[in-house]
Formats: structure tokens, C-alpha cells, sequence
């Protein structure tokens, strides 16, 4: 992996990730916003020795001293593990993972979220490869997910950015509503599914981003990337507009607000053996409002 080079790092254990001063990003594409060109608000290149990073055991004994901790992360379900450079999920299975995991990853659910929780209007870009596809959970359609807005298990964004069936969307998980899975329903926005989508290749590096923001108005925006690309683009207008109960497809009106609180970032994985070589998160110069799928 190609390293960046290093400015200054800081680590602090429960405050956020490694803070790297990195050149200025790329002048931006249509329907892409400039992140600002300071330091990075988190970086991870997972540069460090092979071996467990933190699991879901740790995330469930906080206080037991064996647990693997990570300054930059929490697993709440499955393993992270450091191999040549790189964050990898380990094999995708249904084990409950023990101190080291050495009994099985438990990453046919993977849930890796930032320990930061004050990310608001921010890019996030991880370079991501999925290794394999499996059903050895077959609760949710294969995919890899980058999170914003975190503020609980059950209120977030979620954006499908690599998936089995090669489509992007983009949903919100409010608290209760009509059909709740895991203590929440997921809307997903409109335009339901980006029409510029394409298969994913397994084993081949994808550089998969997010921007979220929220406007004057209030509504949030998110732009979805790939590879640079712009892929998809949709906007939480909130109460009374028309969102599709990810569930079933059915449409309903969305009585929630768009989630305008700074919170946690993180990734997603279901059913998915990946490896993730970076991960990047900037703040955005500006946010304009009005986004809209792209013509194609």
C-alpha cells in the first residue's frame, strides 16, 4: 500500500483517529463539493502490526483490560484484523468472537463504527475491495455500507455503496416507524436507486465515498462516489415528503426529520469478506442545497 506522507499524528484514545495533514484533494467534479485542504479530521492506513485490531468482544467488555482497543474504532459485531497494511473482516462467519476471535471473526455481520461522534458535514472516502460474497447470514442483501450521522444503531444514514446485485442507494433509520428491524426502519430516499450503478469485481480496489451535509434549509444532502465519480445523489427533505420502506418497497410518508446532529462514520458489511486500505474523513467548504439524481 502507498503510504501518505506524514505531517503530524495525534491519537487520542476515546477523542478520534489518527489526524494526518495531507496535500489538497483533487480540483472537485460536477456534483462533487470541495473538501476543505486542512488536516483530515480522521485518517486510518491500518500501517501496523499483523493481528487483531478490536473485535466485538472488547466493544462488550470495556473494562476488562485482555480486550483489543482500538484508539480510532469499535467493532460492535465481528473482527477487524491488520494483514499487509490493511484492515481485513477475516472469513465471514457466524461465530461469537472471543478475546482474540481465534475462534471465528463473527463478520458475516460486520458493524465498525468511528469513536468519533462529532462528524457533521464531512466527505468520507475509504478504499475498499470485497473479497467474497457468502449467505452465511442472509439477513440483509450482500453489500458494503459506509454509515454518516451516526447517532445510534437505530438512527443513521446508510449508504449501500458495494453490493452483490451492483445497485447504490441511499437510506435513513429512524427510531421505531412502521417496520422496525433492530429497534428501527429504514427510508429509503429518493431516487430509490442510482441508474449509474454497476456489478461489483471481486478482489478489485473501489475508492467508495460519501458527502453529507445539510443546507440552510435544513435538508441533508448526500453524494455518493465511486472511484471519484458521482453515482448517486438524493436529499432528506424530512416530514411529508415520499421515501420506500427499504423492507418491502412500499411507499410511505416520512414523518422524521433529516438528521442534522453531528455524529459517528463508520462501515458495514453483511454477508462480505473485504478488505479497507484507507480511510479518510474531511470536512466540506460549503452545502448547497437542491440535490438530484444525475442525468445519464
Amino acid at each position: 500500500m502507498t503510504r501518505a506522507l506524514l505531517v503530524g499524528l495525534v491519537v487520542a484514545l476515546l477523542g478520534g483517529g489518527a489526524l494526518v495533514a495531507l496535500p489538497p484533494s483533487d480540483p472537485p467534479q460536477s456534483g462533487v463539493r470541495q473538501p476543505r485542504a486542512d488536516a483530515p479530521l480522521l485518517v486510518d492506513e491500518f500501517d501496523q502490526p499483523p493481528g487483531l485490531i478490536t473485535n466485538a468482544w472488547a466493544y462488550y467488555h470495556p473494562y476488562d483490560p485482555a480486550g483489543r482497543v482500538s484508539p480510532v474504532w469499535q467493532v460492535t459485531s465481528g473482527s477487524l484484523f491488520a494483514r499487509g497494511d490493511r484492515a481485513w473482516t477475516g472469513a465471514p462467519d457466524l461465530a461469537q468472537p472471543d478475546l482474540g476471535s481465534s475462534a471465528g471473526s463473527g463478520s458475516a455481520v460486520f458493524r465498525l463504527r468511528s469513536r468519533r461522534a462529532d462528524l457533521l458535514d464531512v466527505e468520507v472516502r475509504a478504499r475498499v475491495r470485497v473479497l467474497q460474497w457468502t449467505d452465511v447470514w442472509g439477513g440483509s442483501p450482500d453489500a458494503v455500507v459506509l454509515w454518516a450521522r451516526y447517532q445510534s444503531e437505530q438512527h443513521l444514514y446508510l449508504i449501500n455503496v458495494l453490493t452483490s446485485a451492483g445497485t447504490v442507494s441511499a437510506a435513513k433509520k429512524v427510531p421505531a416507524g412502521p417496520s422496525p428491524r433492530n429497534g428501527g426502519t429504514y427510508f429509503t430516499l429518493p431516487p430509490y436507486v442510482s441508474q449509474r450503478a454497476a456489478p461489483v469485481e471481486l478482489g478489485r480496489w473501489y475508492e467508495v465515498g460519501l458527502q453529507v451535509c445539510t443546507g440552510p434549509g435544513g435538508r441533508t444532502s448526500l453524494t455518493v462516489l465511486r472511484d471519484g465519480e458521482v453515482v448517486h445523489q438524493v436529499e432528506d427533505v424530512g416530514v411529508g415528503s415520499t421515501v420506500q420502506l427499504a423492507d418491502t418497497g412500499a411507499l410511505v410518508t416520512d414523518e422524521s426529520p433529516p438528521i442534522s446532529e453531528p455524529g459517528r462514520v463508520g462501515v458495514r458489511a453483511d454477508d462480505a469478506g473485504l478488505e479497507i486500505d484507507r480511510f479518510e474523513v474531511r470536512s466540506l467548504l460549503d452545502c448547497p442545497t437542491g440535490t438530484a439524481e444525475l442525468q445519464h
